[in-house]
Protein backbone atom coordinates (compact mmCIF):
# COMPACT_ATOMS: atom_id res chain seq x y z
CA UNK A 1 0.00 0.00 0.00
CA UNK A 2 3.21 2.78 0.83
CA UNK A 3 4.44 1.15 -2.22
CA UNK A 4 1.18 2.81 -4.06
CA UNK A 5 1.81 6.00 -2.90
CA UNK A 6 4.94 7.05 -3.30
CA UNK A 7 4.53 5.82 -7.16
CA UNK A 8 1.25 8.42 -6.99
CA UNK A 9 3.44 10.67 -5.62
CA UNK A 10 6.64 10.43 -7.92
CA UNK A 11 3.73 10.73 -10.94
CA UNK A 12 2.06 13.63 -9.84
CA UNK A 13 6.10 15.75 -9.26
CA UNK A 14 7.10 14.58 -12.84
CA UNK A 15 3.99 16.39 -14.39
CA UNK A 16 4.44 19.21 -13.11
CA UNK A 17 8.43 19.49 -13.67
CA UNK A 18 7.42 18.32 -17.38
CA UNK A 19 4.18 21.28 -17.77
CA UNK A 20 5.41 24.00 -15.33
CA UNK A 21 4.52 26.13 -18.32
CA UNK A 22 0.91 25.39 -18.41
CA UNK A 23 0.33 25.36 -14.66
CA UNK A 24 1.73 28.84 -14.56
CA UNK A 25 -1.35 29.32 -17.55
CA UNK A 26 -3.80 28.38 -15.65
CA UNK A 27 -2.85 30.47 -12.32
CA UNK A 28 -2.92 33.83 -14.54
CA UNK A 29 -6.30 32.47 -16.13
CA UNK A 30 -7.32 32.09 -12.49
CA UNK A 31 -6.36 35.48 -11.47
CA UNK A 32 -8.10 36.99 -14.71
CA UNK A 33 -11.50 35.10 -13.71
CA UNK A 34 -11.70 36.30 -9.96
CA UNK A 35 -10.18 40.18 -11.74
CA UNK A 36 -13.64 40.37 -13.75
CA UNK A 37 -15.82 39.02 -11.36
CA UNK A 38 -14.34 41.43 -8.69
CA UNK A 39 -12.85 39.12 -6.31
CA UNK A 40 -9.91 40.90 -5.80
CA UNK A 41 -8.08 44.69 -5.07
CA UNK A 42 -5.87 45.66 -7.79
CA UNK A 43 -2.52 47.03 -7.17
CA UNK A 44 -2.74 50.88 -7.12
CA UNK A 45 -0.96 53.96 -6.68
CA UNK A 46 -2.26 56.34 -3.85
CA UNK A 47 -1.34 60.20 -4.22
CA UNK A 48 -0.47 61.71 -0.75
CA UNK A 49 -0.41 65.02 -0.25
CA UNK A 50 1.82 66.24 3.00
CA UNK A 51 1.15 69.88 3.60
CA UNK A 52 2.05 70.64 0.10
CA UNK A 53 4.80 67.50 -0.62
CA UNK A 54 3.04 65.33 -2.86
CA UNK A 55 4.28 61.26 -3.72
CA UNK A 56 2.46 57.83 -3.99
CA UNK A 57 2.61 54.49 -2.24
CA UNK A 58 1.28 51.95 -3.76
CA UNK A 59 -1.12 49.57 -2.09
CA UNK A 60 -3.60 47.13 -1.75
CA UNK A 61 -4.70 48.50 0.93
CA UNK A 62 -7.61 51.08 1.33
CA UNK A 63 -7.49 52.30 5.19
CA UNK A 64 -6.05 55.95 5.43
CA UNK A 65 -4.17 55.02 8.51
CA UNK A 66 -2.65 51.61 6.89
CA UNK A 67 -1.70 53.70 4.16
CA UNK A 68 0.13 56.51 6.24
CA UNK A 69 1.80 54.03 8.24
CA UNK A 70 3.06 52.27 5.30
CA UNK A 71 4.25 55.20 4.15
CA UNK A 72 5.99 56.38 6.95
CA UNK A 73 3.70 59.53 7.82
CA UNK A 74 3.26 60.27 11.04
CA UNK A 75 0.55 63.08 12.32
CA UNK A 76 0.95 65.69 15.16
CA UNK A 77 -2.22 66.82 17.21
CA UNK A 78 -4.69 69.24 15.36
CA UNK A 79 -3.36 67.78 11.79
CA UNK A 80 -6.48 67.10 9.32
CA UNK A 81 -6.77 64.27 6.91
CA UNK A 82 -9.16 63.70 4.47
CA UNK A 83 -9.09 60.92 2.02
CA UNK A 84 -10.36 59.39 -1.11
CA UNK A 85 -9.79 56.16 -1.56
CA UNK A 86 -12.49 54.86 -4.04
CA UNK A 87 -12.35 55.64 -8.02
CA UNK A 88 -9.30 56.11 -10.47
CA UNK A 89 -7.48 58.29 -8.70
CA UNK A 90 -7.35 57.87 -5.02
CA UNK A 91 -5.36 60.46 -3.07
CA UNK A 92 -5.08 61.05 0.85
CA UNK A 93 -4.70 65.03 1.63
CA UNK A 94 -3.16 66.28 5.16
CA UNK A 95 -3.42 69.83 6.55
CA UNK A 96 -0.25 70.26 9.03
CA UNK A 97 -0.80 72.24 12.14
CA UNK A 98 2.16 74.15 13.45
CA UNK A 99 3.90 75.55 16.38
CA UNK A 100 3.40 78.92 17.98
CA UNK A 101 5.99 80.13 20.69
CA UNK A 102 4.66 82.90 22.85
CA UNK A 103 7.63 84.65 24.20
CA UNK A 104 8.33 87.08 26.66
CA UNK A 105 11.45 89.12 27.43
CA UNK A 106 13.45 86.59 24.78
CA UNK A 107 12.18 83.31 26.41
CA UNK A 108 9.50 80.74 25.55
CA UNK A 109 6.84 80.88 28.24
CA UNK A 110 4.59 78.74 26.32
CA UNK A 111 4.20 76.76 22.77
CA UNK A 112 0.67 75.88 21.31
CA UNK A 113 -0.11 74.13 18.17
CA UNK A 114 -2.52 75.56 15.58
CA UNK A 115 -4.07 75.22 12.23
CA UNK A 116 -5.19 78.50 11.40
CA UNK A 117 -6.74 81.10 13.41
CA UNK A 118 -5.41 84.74 14.40
CA UNK A 119 -2.73 86.01 17.80
CA UNK A 120 -6.19 86.23 19.39
CA UNK A 121 -6.81 82.42 18.76
CA UNK A 122 -3.74 81.16 20.04
CA UNK A 123 -3.26 83.03 23.22
CA UNK A 124 -7.13 81.86 24.22
CA UNK A 125 -5.51 78.34 23.56
CA UNK A 126 -2.72 79.21 25.60
CA UNK A 127 -5.22 79.82 28.18
CA UNK A 128 -3.42 83.51 29.01
CA UNK A 129 -5.73 86.28 30.37
CA UNK A 130 -6.65 88.91 28.79
CA UNK A 131 -5.78 92.17 30.66
CA UNK A 132 -2.88 90.74 31.81
CA UNK A 133 -0.23 91.34 29.23
CA UNK A 134 0.37 93.50 26.26
CA UNK A 135 1.45 92.21 22.93
CA UNK A 136 4.73 93.53 21.26
CA UNK A 137 4.90 93.98 17.29
CA UNK A 138 1.58 92.21 16.68
CA UNK A 139 -2.08 92.76 16.80
CA UNK A 140 -4.76 90.17 18.09
CA UNK A 141 -6.33 89.96 14.68
CA UNK A 142 -3.00 89.16 12.72
CA UNK A 143 -3.12 86.05 10.98
CA UNK A 144 -1.18 82.93 11.87
CA UNK A 145 1.00 81.15 10.11
CA UNK A 146 4.27 79.16 10.54
CA UNK A 147 6.56 81.81 11.11
CA UNK A 148 4.44 83.78 14.05
CA UNK A 149 6.22 84.22 17.30
CA UNK A 150 3.97 86.03 19.88
CA UNK A 151 5.74 88.52 22.06
CA UNK A 152 4.07 89.52 25.02
CA UNK A 153 4.70 91.83 27.78
CA UNK A 154 3.05 90.48 30.96
CA UNK A 155 1.73 93.04 33.38
CA UNK A 156 3.10 93.17 36.76
CA UNK A 157 1.04 90.75 39.02
CA UNK A 158 1.23 90.04 43.14
CA UNK A 159 -0.54 87.23 44.97
CA UNK A 160 -3.32 87.91 47.73
CA UNK A 161 -5.63 85.22 49.68
CA UNK A 162 -9.06 86.43 50.42
CA UNK A 163 -11.59 84.40 53.27
CA UNK A 164 -15.08 84.05 52.57
CA UNK A 165 -17.61 83.13 55.07
CA UNK A 166 -20.53 80.66 54.13
CA UNK A 167 -22.73 80.81 57.08
CA UNK A 168 -24.09 77.35 58.00
CA UNK A 169 -28.41 77.25 58.34
CA UNK A 170 -30.07 75.19 60.43
CA UNK A 171 -32.62 72.49 60.38
CA UNK A 172 -35.45 72.62 63.08
CA UNK A 173 -37.62 70.30 64.54
CA UNK A 174 -40.45 70.57 66.68
CA UNK A 175 -41.89 68.29 69.62
CA UNK A 176 -44.08 67.97 72.25
CA UNK A 177 -41.83 66.45 74.74
CA UNK A 178 -39.86 69.80 75.33
CA UNK A 179 -40.78 73.16 76.91
CA UNK A 180 -42.83 75.31 74.59
CA UNK A 181 -39.92 77.69 73.55
CA UNK A 182 -37.15 75.66 74.90
CA UNK A 183 -34.37 74.76 71.91
CA UNK A 184 -32.07 71.70 72.21
CA UNK A 185 -29.07 71.58 69.58
CA UNK A 186 -28.88 67.71 68.36
CA UNK A 187 -25.87 68.95 66.16
CA UNK A 188 -23.69 72.20 66.49
CA UNK A 189 -23.80 74.11 63.32
CA UNK A 190 -20.12 75.35 61.90
CA UNK A 191 -20.00 77.80 59.32
CA UNK A 192 -18.11 76.68 55.87
CA UNK A 193 -15.46 79.25 54.51
CA UNK A 194 -14.13 79.53 50.62
CA UNK A 195 -10.49 80.50 50.62
CA UNK A 196 -8.97 81.73 47.86
CA UNK A 197 -5.41 82.86 46.21
CA UNK A 198 -5.82 85.59 44.16
CA UNK A 199 -3.60 86.79 41.19
CA UNK A 200 -3.87 90.55 40.83
CA UNK A 201 -2.19 92.35 37.42
CA UNK A 202 -1.87 95.73 37.52
CA UNK A 203 -0.65 98.09 34.36
CA UNK A 204 0.98 101.04 35.42
CA UNK A 205 -0.46 100.98 38.88
CA UNK A 206 -4.23 100.41 37.43
CA UNK A 207 -5.82 97.13 38.71
CA UNK A 208 -6.61 95.38 34.88
CA UNK A 209 -7.40 92.20 36.24
CA UNK A 210 -7.78 89.08 38.80
CA UNK A 211 -7.63 85.31 38.53
CA UNK A 212 -8.23 82.76 40.87
CA UNK A 213 -5.05 80.74 40.83
CA UNK A 214 -6.54 78.06 43.84
CA UNK A 215 -9.87 77.88 45.69
CA UNK A 216 -10.62 75.27 48.74
CA UNK A 217 -14.15 75.00 50.10
CA UNK A 218 -15.19 73.99 53.23
CA UNK A 219 -18.78 73.32 53.48
CA UNK A 220 -20.61 74.50 56.26
CA UNK A 221 -22.30 72.19 58.85
CA UNK A 222 -26.22 72.39 59.02
CA UNK A 223 -27.12 73.01 62.55
CA UNK A 224 -29.55 70.41 64.01
CA UNK A 225 -32.17 71.55 66.46
CA UNK A 226 -35.18 70.99 68.50
CA UNK A 227 -37.54 73.09 69.55
CA UNK A 228 -40.28 72.60 72.25
CA UNK A 229 -44.16 73.50 71.05
CA UNK A 230 -45.76 71.31 73.77
CA UNK A 231 -47.58 71.89 76.63
CA UNK A 232 -45.13 71.86 79.42
CA UNK A 233 -44.31 75.08 81.18
CA UNK A 234 -42.91 78.19 78.58
CA UNK A 235 -39.42 79.34 79.55
CA UNK A 236 -39.80 83.26 80.01
CA UNK A 237 -35.57 83.42 79.78
CA UNK A 238 -33.52 81.89 76.64
CA UNK A 239 -32.97 78.10 77.10
CA UNK A 240 -30.59 76.36 75.11
CA UNK A 241 -30.15 72.61 75.76
CA UNK A 242 -27.85 69.97 74.19
CA UNK A 243 -28.01 66.85 72.93
CA UNK A 244 -29.35 65.14 76.08
CA UNK A 245 -31.79 67.86 76.33
CA UNK A 246 -29.88 69.74 79.57
CA UNK A 247 -29.36 73.37 79.67
CA UNK A 248 -26.34 74.48 78.46
CA UNK A 249 -25.67 77.51 81.15
CA UNK A 250 -26.86 77.12 84.88
CA UNK A 251 -25.59 77.66 88.47
CA UNK A 252 -25.51 74.88 90.28
CA UNK A 253 -27.54 70.71 89.82
CA UNK A 254 -29.44 69.61 92.26
CA UNK A 255 -30.51 65.67 92.58
CA UNK A 256 -33.22 63.36 94.19
CA UNK A 257 -36.67 62.06 93.98
CA UNK A 258 -39.66 64.12 93.15
CA UNK A 259 -43.47 63.43 93.18
CA UNK A 260 -46.08 65.22 91.22
CA UNK A 261 -49.03 66.70 92.66
CA UNK A 262 -52.85 68.29 91.32
CA UNK A 263 -54.99 70.82 92.51
CA UNK A 264 -58.47 72.32 90.66
CA UNK A 265 -57.56 75.49 88.53
CA UNK A 266 -57.86 78.59 90.89
CA UNK A 267 -56.12 77.03 93.68
CA UNK A 268 -53.07 79.29 95.11
CA UNK A 269 -49.14 78.44 95.91
CA UNK A 270 -48.16 79.11 99.50
CA UNK A 271 -46.61 82.21 97.68
CA UNK A 272 -50.24 83.30 96.55
CA UNK A 273 -49.39 82.41 92.63
CA UNK A 274 -52.02 80.10 90.69
CA UNK A 275 -51.34 76.45 90.19
CA UNK A 276 -49.76 75.83 86.63
CA UNK A 277 -47.64 73.36 85.08
CA UNK A 278 -44.35 75.12 86.14
CA UNK A 279 -44.83 75.51 89.70
CA UNK A 280 -42.92 73.55 92.19
CA UNK A 281 -43.28 72.52 95.88
CA UNK A 282 -40.10 73.12 97.30
CA UNK A 283 -38.47 73.19 100.79
CA UNK A 284 -37.74 77.68 100.38
CA UNK A 285 -34.56 76.47 102.80
CA UNK A 286 -32.59 74.82 99.94
CA UNK A 287 -34.49 76.33 97.15
CA UNK A 288 -35.69 79.47 97.80
CA UNK A 289 -38.98 80.76 96.58
CA UNK A 290 -39.00 82.49 92.83
CA UNK A 291 -35.30 80.19 91.92
CA UNK A 292 -36.08 79.09 87.92
CA UNK A 293 -35.19 76.17 87.56
CA UNK A 294 -35.19 72.95 84.59
CA UNK A 295 -36.12 69.88 85.31
CA UNK A 296 -35.37 66.34 84.24
CA UNK A 297 -35.73 62.94 85.12
CA UNK A 298 -32.97 60.09 84.49
CA UNK A 299 -35.07 58.06 82.42
CA UNK A 300 -35.30 60.79 80.32
CA UNK A 301 -38.65 62.92 81.03
CA UNK A 302 -38.60 66.59 80.87
CA UNK A 303 -40.65 68.33 82.70
CA UNK A 304 -38.78 71.53 81.98
CA UNK A 305 -38.86 75.42 82.98
CA UNK A 306 -40.18 76.01 86.48
CA UNK A 307 -40.11 78.20 89.30
CA UNK A 308 -40.20 77.71 93.05
CA UNK A 309 -43.41 78.82 94.16
CA UNK A 310 -44.89 76.13 96.30
CA UNK A 311 -43.87 74.20 98.89
CA UNK A 312 -45.47 71.00 101.01
CA UNK A 313 -45.24 68.44 103.76
CA UNK A 314 -43.15 66.09 102.02
CA UNK A 315 -40.46 68.45 100.74
CA UNK A 316 -40.20 70.50 103.80
CA UNK A 317 -39.48 66.92 105.54
CA UNK A 318 -36.97 66.42 102.85
CA UNK A 319 -38.82 63.27 102.01
CA UNK A 320 -38.53 64.28 98.13
CA UNK A 321 -36.23 67.58 96.66
CA UNK A 322 -39.57 68.90 94.88
CA UNK A 323 -43.46 68.20 93.93
CA UNK A 324 -43.83 68.97 90.10
CA UNK A 325 -47.36 70.63 89.66
CA UNK A 326 -49.33 68.79 86.81
CA UNK A 327 -52.44 69.91 85.36
CA UNK A 328 -54.56 66.76 85.54
CA UNK A 329 -54.37 63.97 88.39
CA UNK A 330 -53.61 61.26 85.65
CA UNK A 331 -50.27 62.90 85.23
CA UNK A 332 -49.11 62.82 88.25
CA UNK A 333 -50.08 59.27 88.70
CA UNK A 334 -48.23 58.61 85.72
CA UNK A 335 -45.65 60.21 86.87
CA UNK A 336 -45.20 59.00 90.34
CA UNK A 337 -41.69 58.91 92.20
CA UNK A 338 -38.64 59.90 90.09
CA UNK A 339 -35.28 60.59 90.66
CA UNK A 340 -34.80 64.06 89.10
CA UNK A 341 -31.90 66.13 88.32
CA UNK A 342 -32.87 70.19 88.95
CA UNK A 343 -30.88 72.79 87.34
CA UNK A 344 -30.56 76.28 88.94
CA UNK A 345 -30.48 78.34 86.07
CA UNK A 346 -28.52 82.05 86.34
Amino acid sequence: MKDWIRNIGDVVRRFLQRHSAAVAAVAISLISILTMTGMTVSLQPVTINDGGHVFSIATFCRHTDTILAKAGVSLQPKDVVSASLEGEQPHIEITRSFEVPITANGEVLQTVRMLDGTVADAIAEAGLLANTYDLVGCQPTDVLTAETVIEIAPYESTLRTETEVLTHGEQLTFTDDLPAGSRRVDRAGVDGKVERVLREYYKDGVLMTTETVEETVTEAVTELATVGNGSLSISPIPLELDENGRPLSYKSVLTGDACAYYFKKGTKTATGTYCKNGVVAVNPEIIPYGTKMFIIADDGYVYGYAEARDTGIAVRENIIIADLFMETYKQTCQFGRRHVSIYILE
